[in-house]
């Protein structure tokens, strides 16, 4: 999503002339060998990408699209604009409804396909499953800036609605080259809130020593533990705020922060599998994913809130880490989802150099992204549900909230957050 992950991932030998539609290996992606054919043409680029998907994929056995039928539209696609390319007649932005039409109803919606004119490497358009889903919900907004839900906060404020005390806010860059930016407060003396744009609180603790901007950061998530920490220790905490609208995810480890400060036991975070091999079902076994009690940092372990409710706030622009936090909240005793059904996008993304690999496919001389123009994240998550109180794969469909609050844009443009509201209204009222 919104976010560049740098991984060393395994290749796919992808790019074979003939029309074979299964593979014997996988190769080393640093081989620029493997992968020449895909410079060429339209034809052999959309069958680079087939046979990577159709190797890597980790949700074939229950994603309905018919994936050997999307093979033969790529390679007419492919065979017609190679055509108009000879004629000289080739626009290559007069086909984004066509290469969408390969992509579209993928479960994956972490998939992120870079569509490249082979002919001069510059002109790229880029394909996303998980956008063209959310387009057709019949509630789909345009995403709210993180600047204008601040200063509608601030507003509510001035309005009465609520008071914002040891309020707190960093911008911080991270190593891979996206901007997260954070916040921190308490509202009405009771209530601990927390916004980020992207979860990377492991990485600014680790660069805290060596970065003034990670030192910045890390104020703000600082304050914000230490902030539920004072007040449930002096009995005023009414509530916690995890607001993930808008969160593209980011660090899985950061799951220890934001829930295993409020364990007691070992908590199962999620139950995952990967691609183990390069048949077109070859999974791993279905294996949980513990975290334990967060109790490095004193300052920020609280333990069991008890009854004290725990607000994932979520829309459908929170993707990856920003559901599984949210997946998790649910799950603890006092934890609830408000908002809108979140993105969909749930499978981990782990590097690996084994078959547990990463489906990767690449264009030489691309432009950026290491030479790559197919990610396909390789693990798949059965995460909590809170509506049926168990793990099920709920990727492409996304968390369904306890108490659903569709975002009323009127409403924020006048200075007023809907959603935030309502869970301000719960933490107060429990229902």
């Amino acid at each position: 999503m919104k976010k560049t992950l740098i991984i060393l991932a395994m290749f796919v030998m992808a790019v074979l002339p003939s029309c074979k539609r299964s593979m014997t290996e996988i190769n080393n992606p640093a081989d620029n060998n493997y992968i020449a054919e895909a410079d060429k043409t339209f034809e052999t680029e959309f069958k680079a990408i087939w046979e990577a998907m159709n190797q890597s994929y980790v949700l074939w056995d229950i994603d309905t699209v018919n994936w050997d039928a999307r093979r033969d539209k790529m390679i007419d696609l492919g065979k017609k604009l190679d055509q108009l390319q000879k004629e000289g007649n080739l626009n290559f932005y007069d086909h984004l409804d066509e290469y969408d039409a390969l992509f579209d109803g993928l479960l994956d919606h972490h998939l992120s396909i870079y569509i490249v004119n082979p002919y001069n490497n510059k002109e790229i358009t880029r394909v996303l499953p998980y956008v063209l889903e959310v387009k057709n919900r019949p509630e789909f907004h345009y995403p709210t800036d993180f600047q204008t839900n601040i200063s509608v906060l601030y507003n509510m404020s001035e309005s009465a609605l609520f008071t914002v005390e040891n309020d707190k806010y960093a911008a911080y860059k991270q190593s891979s080259g996206d901007t997260c930016k954070l916040f921190s407060c308490v509202l009405n003396n009771e209530i601990a809130y927390l916004r980020m744009t992207g979860y990377a609180i492991y990485e600014i603790i680790q660069l805290k020593p060596y970065s003034e901007n990670a030192v910045e950061a890390f104020d703000v998530i600082d304050s914000h533990f230490k902030n539920v920490k004072t007040l449930k220790d002096s009995g005023k905490l009414k509530g916690i705020i995890l607001d993930n609208r808008g969160n593209g995810g980011g660090l899985k480890v950061d799951l220890n922060y934001i829930i295993g400060s409020y364990l007691t036991n070992d908590f199962v975070t999620m139950i995952g599998r990967t691609k183990n091999g390069i048949g077109k079902y070859d999974y791993s076994l279905w294996l949980d994913e513990v975290i334990s009690p967060y109790t490095d940092n004193k300052d920020w372990y609280v333990g069991d809130l008890g009854n004290i409710p725990y607000v994932a706030l979520e829309d459908m622009f929170s993707l990856s880490m920003g559901e599984m936090t949210g997946s998790c909240v649910s799950h603890l005793n006092s934890g609830i989802i408000i908002g809108e059904r979140s993105g969909g996008g749930h499978g981990a993304l782990t590097p690996s150099l084994t078959y547990e690999q990463q489906g990767w496919c690449g264009i030489i001389n691309y432009p950026f992204n290491s030479n790559h123009t197919l990610y396909n994240p390789c693990y798949c998550s059965k995460i909590w549900n809170a509506q049926t109180k168990q793990y099920e794969i709920q990727e492409g469909v996304g968390l369904i909230p306890s108490i659903e609050v569709k975002l009323d844009m009127a409403q924020l443009e006048a200075g007023y957050d809907n959603q935030l509201m309502r869970a301000v209204e719960y933490i107060n009222t429990g229902k």
